[in-house]
């Protein structure tokens, strides 16, 4: 329908076309080509702001200045040429001779941006002669938008992904304009695609190491923009290489207001979830003390947040022995939701994650056991990318500063603060550990050094 309405607006512009060309608009001159070239030249109609859809007049709307003109085709280099709008005709010689060149006409405004689009194809250009490609009907491009967030695991947004919307299908001369559209997500997730003409676009989300829900989605501009275009996001290669057989050791230290302690600390993944939605670290701790040599041996129960940090499993348990010379003794954690956040991985600089947790521990020492409660909230905050060196290296690393406060319900009330900082390493893991606790019952510092790892 519209290229039959097209037709007949054509046949009846171009008598109007013509007149208005002699009657003081510049007319373009023709070329008789060198013998291996040929002109093209056209008529161009406006459409009045006012007008149907379909049914332009000679009256351009305000706002374009200027006419060009694209060639391209098979075996050529495309050629341009601009024109101002009061010609209403133009002409491009110097296009080579062959079959299947297409013209591209593009209204500009005075700072080159797209305000009309038309096209004609499958024009065959003679050498020597002119080849009329009649009047071409200019359509309005719509200053249409789609937007949306894309964040991780539809919470934390997530920057620096790549939105593209690619059409082809745009309802006002495709080919006339770029069929593919981007933007990128800013530091809270956010983006906006601008410059879109009506039509049906494919939108997709990429980012190196992700993917993305949904991967992709068609969307159809008509009239209006797009908004609340969404994706959720997780690492393809978790940040947090969770692999069985990983292993990292470290260097520990430990000075208390009862006495120092030094050691090794070996964290080994033992079993991970067929979606590697949770995973099992086994934790072998061995430290020296002014008594003696301590070991203690734990498992940790952990459920992988889109490959950015990990938290207890709301089921999850801890359950140390310890080990010495003279006695054996156990006791067990228990972790309920919300999740007590043990890692943060590859997020934005500024960026602040809060955690909860309840935690019910037993200690068993001989036949008597005792059970401790104790409530924990955390504030982890990423201070950003920083150099740091350990015996395993030297690693560019992102620095998280956090705070815990652990309050204790049972079998006494206290309350003990915590507060520190980790170094963590894209696809390496936690290289170090500084943290300082101070309560009732002691107070402390620790550390940890990477001085060793195996990242299958």
């Amino acid at each position: 329908m519209k290229t039959r309405l097209l037709i007949i607006a054509s046949l009846v512009l171009a008598g109007c076309l013509l007149f208005l060309a002699g009657c003081g608009g510049g007319t373009a001159s023709f070329s008789s080509g060198n013998g291996t070239t040929g002109t093209i030249t056209l008529n161009v109609a406006w459409p009045k702001s006012t007008a149907v859809k379909g049914a332009p007049v000679v009256e351009k709307m305000a706002g374009a200045v200027t006419v060009r003109l694209a060639v391209s085709g098979p075996g050529m280099t495309t050629i341009t040429k601009d024109f101002p709008v009061e010609d209403g005709q133009g002409t491009i010689d110097g296009v080579p001779v062959g079959t299947e060149r297409a013209l591209k006409i593009l209204g500009l405004d005075s700072t080159g941006a797209v305000l009309y689009v038309g096209e004609v194809t499958n024009i065959t250009v003679v050498a020597g002669q002119t080849s009329d490609a009649g009047t071409v009907v200019m359509e309005p491009v719509g200053v249409y938008s789609i937007s949306g967030k894309v964040t991780l695991g539809g919470s934390t947004g997530l920057e620096g992904v790549t939105i593209t919307a690619e059409s082809s299908t745009i309802a006002y001369a495709a080919a006339a304009l770029t069929a593919s559209y981007s933007a990128t997500t800013d530091a809270n997730g956010d983006y906006t695609i601008s410059g879109l003409p009506s039509g049906t676009y494919l939108l997709t989300a990429s980012k190196t190491d992700y993917t993305f829900t949904p991967s992709s989605t068609t969307v159809i501009i008509d009239t209006t923009s797009l908004t609340g275009q969404n994706f959720t996001g997780a690492p393809g290669t978790p940040y947090f290489p969770i692999t069985v057989g990983n292993k990292w050791i470290y260097d520990t230290s430990t000075t208390s207001m009862y006495e120092t302690v030094t050691g090794s600390l070996t964290r080994l993944v033992t079993q991970v979830s067929t979606a590697v939605s949770g995973f099992s670290v086994q934790q072998d701790r061995s430290e020296t003390t002014s008594t003696g040599t301590t070991t203690s041996t734990s498992i940790d129960d952990l459920l992988l947040i889109n490959g950015n940090g990990y938290l207890q499993n709301s089921s999850g348990t801890k359950i140390y022995t310890y080990s010495t010379s003279s006695s054996t003794s156990t006791f067990s954690e228990t972790f309920t939701t919300p999740g007590y956040i043990v890692f943060i991985g590859q997020l934005a600089t500024g960026t602040i994650v809060n955690g909860s947790t309840t935690r019910t521990e037993t200690i068993t020492s001989g036949s008597t056991p005792s059970v401790y409660s104790a409530t924990i909230t955390s504030q982890h905050t990423v201070v950003g990318p920083e150099i740091v060196t350990v015996p395993a290296g030297s690693f560019s690393a992102i620095r998280v500063s956090f705070t815990e406060t652990i309050t204790m319900a049972s079998p006494s009330p206290g309350v003990t603060t915590v507060s520190g900082d980790y170094w963590y390493v894209p696809y390496v893991g936690l290289v170090k550990m500084s943290q300082t606790s101070t309560g009732p019952y002691d107070s402390r510092t620790t550390t940890e050094s990477l001085a060793s790892y195996i990242v299958q």
